[in-house]
C-alpha cells in the first residue's frame, strides 16, 4: 500500500514537473539580448492579420485511471490531461491537441517529433 502512494506521488510530481517545463518553454517571446522586445519585418507586414496558432501535440496513454484516459463521451480525460488543459488555457497562442497513445509510443513519438510532450 505505502508503494502505490508513493508510486502516485511520484507519478503527481513528474506531471507537475512537466506541466512547469511545458508553459515555460511554450511562453517564448522575441527579445534581444538586452531583454527588449525584437520587433521584425515579419511582425510589421502581418499586423493586420491574424497570428497563426501554433499546434502543440500532446500525447496521453488512454487507459491510466485517473491520470489520464478517454472518458465515456470519448474525450481526453484525467489529471495529466487537466493539468496540460490548464497551461493551454495560460498560453492562448497555442492550440493544444490531445492524442491518446499507447505507453510502449509516446516516448518514441516524442523523440521523432510525432508529438511536442
Amino acid at each position: 500500500m505505502q508503494s502505490n502512494k508513493i508510486t502516485k506521488f511520484l507519478k503527481l510530481a513528474v506531471i507537475s514537473s512537466i506541466a512547469v517545463v511545458a508553459s515555460i518553454s511554450l511562453s517564448s517571446c522575441k527579445f534581444n539580448g538586452n531583454g527588449e522586445h525584437k520587433i521584425t519585418i515579419e511582425d510589421v507586414e502581418h499586423k493586420h492579420e491574424k497570428p497563426l496558432k501554433r499546434v502543440i501535440k500532446v500525447a496521453y496513454t488512454k487507459f491510466f485511471k485517473p491520470y489520464d484516459y478517454i472518458n465515456e463521451k470519448g474525450k481526453s480525460d484525467g489529471l495529466e490531461v487537466k493539468i496540460m488543459q490548464l497551461v493551454a488555457k495560460n498560453l492562448p497562442q497555442y492550440e493544444f491537441k490531445f492524442i491518446p497513445a499507447e505507453d510502449s509510443e509516446i516516448v518514441l513519438g516524442v523523440e521523432s517529433g510525432k508529438y511536442n510532450i
